[in-house]
């Protein structure tokens, strides 16, 4: 779910012109200083007749660093290590990727949306579908499709729906959307329990 958000920041779409309102909102997003999400995830499986929902929130700045929180697991990049926080096992991950993209791992995908979609207009200013080009050829299992809705008054992203290699039907509901010139330093700075386990790679 991570990887969406951070293509939100991070990635550029070429779209024509009939794209309205959608392509202005991710250009927006794209060029913000910083950007403030809040959410809802859910991941519906038929398999297993179960449906998992969680809330969260993000801060994006525009020189790489964020910091995403989902459910239980929030995940920090201060542009130097890359914590990756599981609450229920009390355990951070503290890794040192060479750079943004590489903190971003799988996400990768979404940070390049241009690179690897095409957009197709399903209601204009209402709903965008996005289909993974023929010739990409990539080691991420990426979706083959996206669906992208906004707000009734197309000023904001309002849902993200896709099936993940399971087959289990994902979406994301955004609460709020907020595009500031910076971000707070202190978001940034990686707060966990004292009795954390700390597992360095």
């Amino acid at each position: 779910m991570l990887t969406l958000f951070l293509g939100l920041t991070l990635g550029s779409l070429t779209l024509g012109s009939d794209a309205g309102r959608f392509g202005e909102i991710i250009s927006q997003l794209h060029n913000a200083g910083c950007l403030y999400l809040e959410y809802v995830t859910t991941i519906e499986s038929d398999i297993f007749n179960t449906i998992d929902t969680a809330a969260g929130n993000a801060y994006f700045a525009d020189d790489g660093r964020f910091h995403v929180t989902i459910g239980g697991d929030e995940y920090i990049y201060d542009s130097q290590l890359l914590y990756s926080y599981n609450r229920e096992n009390n355990q951070v991950t503290i890794e040192h990727p060479p750079d943004s993209e590489a903190a971003a791992g799988e996400m990768l995908f979404v940070t390049h949306l241009d690179d690897f979609y095409t957009v197709d207009v399903v209601r204009p200013d209402k709903e965008y579908r996005l289909y993974k080009k023929d010739d990409i050829s990539t080691g991420n299992d990426i979706p083959d499709s996206l669906v992208v809705f906004l707000s009734a008054d197309a000023s904001r992203l309002r849902r993200i729906v896709f099936y993940d290699i399971n087959e289990d039907l994902n979406t994301i509901q955004f609460l709020s959307q907020q595009v500031n010139d910076s971000c707070p330093d202190s978001v940034f700075i990686p707060v966990f329990p004292d009795s954390v386990e700390r597992v360095k790679l």
